[in-house]
């Protein structure tokens, strides 16, 4: 059991990059999660070196640089003796950083000169900073949060299966590994996305948003990246920071639709950025200290424009008023605000274009989480092999033993349709099923209507938040063999099933499915019982669609 939980963990590579700051930079690039080897916070800089030493620079006011109290402010990185990390998190006055081992250490807030080790936590695997607030993630996949000059960790209630997190200036975000946000704490400006302005103590999801991979947090804004290389912002946009060309405040997610394919967002004070798969690193926002690294003086810019770079970027990340990013090369690139030497370039003076501070840079650390949690023993070794194959969209791992939906099973199974023939289903009718209008789902309920995979209870009704039976899911799966396998199959056997004794209990239409599925090893339920009208998990779901695609090869 322990090996196979190991090796579900390694498999967790596969969703997202986190790169976690105080006011958050996470990346989707190369679908795997990563540690963050440098954090910019409020007046200060954290930096991890390639031995794992950690450079330090600009306001050491409240003790946050982690070097001696009679230094008030390193104007260049200076190197903090005798600790080692590979990541770290820049708050408003205090410094997180993670140990390989798993363990946390805090410092700063006026109160700990050094690294101080965090009692009673372990297994952290990601870490990110508020104003006064340190939030962590296990590897178990649960968060876990406390002020950071006090208290102790508490675990965050109602989240599992966490992927990400990030946080903002008073507000915090989780993103699952099914790709859904969760969001909490202040919601003045609706920086929680969840359509309204009222604080949350406890996580609430961000309802009809699916399909993200990214996920960051300003000081009073979000942002987000899905599946698709789009950005998605929200909260508040005094300055622009929205990208939306207005400056009104959005209760939920809109695109910035001048952003396509993003691989790396990030999020400032009323400031945000992002990095395309084609190396455009663009800014928009609050600008008046240079931070959008696009020269000029302007004080904002509501609409995204880009920053002139000379090489590949592997990293990009904001703090409060000053940016970086870090190029292939290892080169750390720097501007913005540097009242304090937040910049590190031993000069007083903002800069308002990107100013190259030195090399040597630790590379980001793969880290994962265990995306299995949940699941029953019998189903985690398939489950495992599934995920693997990268094929099932991301929404279904999570939840894994409640009833699969009708619409989720549709979707589940026109997303493998589609990757496994890399075609897009046309939908010519769009008017049937008009309890499918405006349902999360509903182009993947009207592909699977084209495709005939699923029938209505009606011409005009669908039912699609209904648990799927037994029986509904061997004909939705045995239609979808047969249309990836480009067949023709008529599904005309109306015969006996001699191997199930509950056989007169399973639908006159049902039959020739049943045995469909039967024949080819995709159900064959259990003690000679099919169990026709039973509702089936979502786990079974996947097993079921793991055995189809090993059998016909679909998974190579």
């Amino acid at each position: 059991m322990r090996n196979r939980k190991f090796v579900a963990w390694l498999l967790t590579f596969a969703v997202i990059i986190a790169l976690l700051a105080p006011i958050g930079s996470v990346s989707a690039a190369d679908t795997r999660q990563q540690s963050n080897p440098i954090s910019a916070g409020t007046v200060h800089t954290l930096a991890i070196k390639k031995d794992g030493t950690i450079m330090a620079w600009g306001s050491n006011k409240d003790y946050q640089l982690g070097l001696s109290s009679e230094i008030t402010e390193a104007a260049t990185p200076t190197l903090i003796e005798g600790f080692t990390a590979v990541s770290v998190a820049a708050g408003y006055s205090f410094s997180v950083a993670l140990q390989q081992s798993g363990l946390v250490y805090v410092w700063g807030g006026g109160k700990e000169q050094y690294p101080r080790l965090v009692q009673g936590l372990t297994n952290v695997v990601a870490i990110a900073a508020s104003d006064d607030h340190v939030l962590v993630l296990r590897a178990d996949g649960t968060v876990w949060q406390w002020k950071a000059d006090e208290g102790t960790p508490a675990k965050v209630p109602g989240l599992e299966s966490i992927a990400a997190i990030a946080a903002g200036g008073a507000h915090f975000l989780a993103l699952t590994y099914s790709g859904e946000i969760w969001a909490w704490g202040n919601n003045a400006f609706g920086q929680l996305g969840i359509g309204s302005t009222y604080n949350r103590e406890r996580p609430a999801k961000i309802e009809g948003f699916i399909g993200i991979n990214a996920i960051c947090a300003g000081f009073s804004h979000s942002l987000a990246i899905n599946d698709k290389g789009k950005v998605f912002a929200w909260g508040n946009n005094s300055y622009g920071e929205l990208g939306n060309t207005s400056k009104e405040i959005s209760l939920s997610p809109r695109e910035v639709k001048q952003i396509t394919n993003a691989v790396q967002i990030s999020a400032g004070n009323a400031f945000s950025m992002a990095l395309t798969s084609d190396n455009r690193l663009y800014t928009w926002g609050y600008g008046e200290y240079g931070q959008l690294g696009q020269g000029g003086g302007a004080i904002s810019i509501e609409t995204p424009g880009t920053v002139n770079t000379s090489s590949k970027l592997a990293n990009v990340g904001a703090g409060m008023s000053h940016a970086y990013y870090i190029d292939n090369s290892g080169y750390l690139y720097i501007w913005g605000r540097n009242n304090n030497h937040q910049l590190g370039t031993g000069q007083a003076a903002n800069e308002n274009t990107p100013k190259r501070l030195f090399n040597g840079l630790a590379e980001s650390q793969g880290y994962s989480t265990n995306i299995f949690g949940g699941c029953s023993d019998w189903a985690e070794a398939e489950l495992t092999t599934l995920h693997s194959m990268n094929l099932a969209p991301r929404l279904l791992w999570a939840n894994y033993k409640e009833n699969i939906t009708r619409a989720e099973l549709a979707y589940l199974l026109v997303t493998l349709y589609e990757q496994i023939l890399k075609t897009k289903v046309s939908v010519n009718d769009k008017n049937s099923f008009k309890d499918a209008v405006g349902h999360l789902l509903e182009d993947s309920i009207r592909k699977a209507n084209a495709l005939n995979i699923i029938n209505g209870i009606s011409s005009s009704q669908f039912d699609p938040d209904a648990n799927t039976t037994r029986e509904q899911a061997a004909k939705m799966i045995s239609v979808f063999v047969e249309k990836t396998k480009k067949s023709n199959m008529e599904f005309d056997y109306f015969g006996p099933l001699p191997y199930y004794k509950d056989e007169y209990q399973i639908g006159y239409w049902a039959i020739p499915f049943v045995a469909y599925a039967y024949d080819n090893g995709i159900m064959q339920g259990s003690d000679n019982q099919f169990n026709p009208r039973g509702l089936l998990t979502r786990e079974q779901a996947l097993l079921m669609i793991c055995r189809t695609v090993i059998q016909f090869g679909w998974g190579k």
